[in-house]
């Protein structure tokens, strides 16, 4: 069976024409019938679609139509700066004016309210990925290689949660199956968005911010893939984030596991959902940078590069607030922390994580920052039941960041912790919160947000990061 190959491109690797007819380039070097693309949105189009999506909310279509005037002056200078001839020229014009035509359809919807917001908000969004297919496969075209693209609704069922959709993998093998490969045996090259499914309903929907790394994991499960490459604007996983650690250097090689928590922990370069796919098939994961294709980026896969367990990187997830519960009354230590989540859970609100004192029912949770009054709220309305409410005292604190330390097998390090809390107690910063045991891949900690450069810069010096043992 011939190896095939997924690969995504990032809207950072997208942004303008000469960046597209890079991407054009290194897929040039691949062979029609053994690739198959997944883009992003261009640079900056996903944050001018939600901007038009709220201010049409707020104030009607016509607050929208600067934000659609810069979409239409960004495309067209792309179309006319791809070496396209009369007719292909005039042709994807006319797809991407069909594609505004929609849009503004939608916005109509928002602003008459006609349906779900949550599914208005989807269809609104998508509209840069949608565009993104066709600038790219025309590029590719220009260079004479076959391409054709693809809306990912067409590919990929998802369940109907709007926004934050779930793939049905079954369902969307069999989609995927009896639409690309006719399209790879005929040796032409599918240009798919990211992003974005549909339910069985066909309704779209999208896979949470950020998602086209997921796409490309998706499609490499349900076509049996050999690998994928994820395309981006960095030479692969770095040990911190290069903007805080200038020092900091690209990892060789990560475990599934690692690559994991450090997506899921605020590392940038992959969406937190990415390596469930390939995981169940042993596909690996390539980070590479489009702009240094020969830099050899970072492998994920089964196992990383270290034969002995390790510390890999240091990053941090920001935008928390931590709510302390303190004293909730007659109700047992169980019962306690059972309010508290069927609260959340009643509004759909995330825990990132959650420590809990039996001895005197205190419990401390960190979320999101945007819900954090809400979920504060709702905690302290379902707990007026109870006996000795009036001693429950519910508190927001802002500002706070979680740093996670990554490594396969680090819990069994003697003196991780040790040297993880000298090198804060030498900066001078409190850990607010602990997380450590749980997983064997982190030990992770809440501090203040204002603390997190220090912690970082001290924590890559302490395990010495710049001098990565590959």
């Amino acid at each position: 069976m011939q190896r095939l190959e997924i690969m995504k491109f990032g809207g950072s690797s997208l942004a303008d024409t000469a960046r597209i007819e890079g991407a054009a380039t290194i897929i040039a070097g691949y062979t029609p019938g053994k690739v198959v693309v997944v883009v992003s949105a261009m640079g900056g189009v996903t944050d001018t679609l939600i901007a038009a999506f709220h201010k049409t909310r707020e104030h009607g279509v016509k607050a929208a139509h600067p934000y659609l005037s810069d979409l239409r002056d960004k495309y067209a200078a792309v179309i006319d700066g791809l070496p396209l001839d009369e007719a292909a020229t005039t042709e994807l014009r006319q797809h991407i004016d069909t594609l505004e035509s929609a849009l503004q359809s939608d916005l109509q919807d928002v602003e008459a309210m006609d349906f779900d917001d949550k599914r208005l908000y989807d269809r609104v969004v998508s509209y840069g990925e949608r565009a993104s297919v066709l600038l790219v496969a025309a590029a590719l075209q220009a260079q004479g290689i076959p391409a054709v693209s693809i809306e990912a609704s067409e590919l990929i069922v998802t369940n109907a949660r709007f926004g934050d959709a779930e793939p049905i993998l079954g369902a969307s093998r069999q989609k995927l199956q009896g639409v690309l490969t006719p399209i790879l045996e005929d040796a032409i090259i599918p240009v798919v968005t990211g992003f974005i499914g549909a339910t069985v309903h066909g309704e779209i929907t999208t896979l949470g911010r950020g998602a086209s790394d997921y796409t490309s994991t998706i499609l490499a499960f349900c076509l049996d893939a050999d690998k994928v490459t994820i395309w981006t604007d960095v030479t692969g996983v770095m040990t911190a984030d290069p903007r805080v650690i200038h020092d900091a250097q690209t990892i060789s090689a990560l475990s599934y596991e690692e690559a994991a928590e450090l997506s899921f922990y605020g590392a940038k370069v992959l969406h937190p959902m990415t390596m469930l796919p390939v995981v169940q098939k042993n596909i690996p994961v390539y980070i590479k940078n489009t702009f240094e294709p020969a830099a050899k980026g970072t492998k994920i896969a089964a196992r990383g590069s270290s034969k002995t367990a390790t510390v890999k990187a240091v990053t941090t997830l920001r935008g928390l607030s931590m709510i302390t519960i303190r004293g909730a009354g007659a109700t047992s230590a169980l019962q306690h922390l059972a309010k508290i989540i069927d609260a959340l859970l009643e509004k759909n609100i995330e825990i990132i994580t959650l420590q809990q004192s039996s001895s005197d029912h205190n419990t401390v949770i960190l979320v999101r920052s945007y819900v954090a009054d809400e979920a504060a709220n709702s905690i302290a309305k379902l707990m007026i039941d109870d006996v000795a409410a009036e001693h429950s005292v519910v508190r927001v604190v802002p500002d706070v960041s979680i740093v996670a330390v990554v490594g396969d097998g680090i819990h069994a390090l003697p003196g991780l912790a040790g040297q993880v809390f000298s090198s804060l107690a030498v900066s001078g910063i409190e850990a607010m919160m602990i997380a450590y045991g749980s997983s064997k891949h982190n030990l992770t900690f809440a501090i203040k947000t204002a603390d997190e450069h220090n912690a970082i810069r001290g924590l890559h010096q302490a395990f010495q990061l710049v001098a990565e043992d590959t």
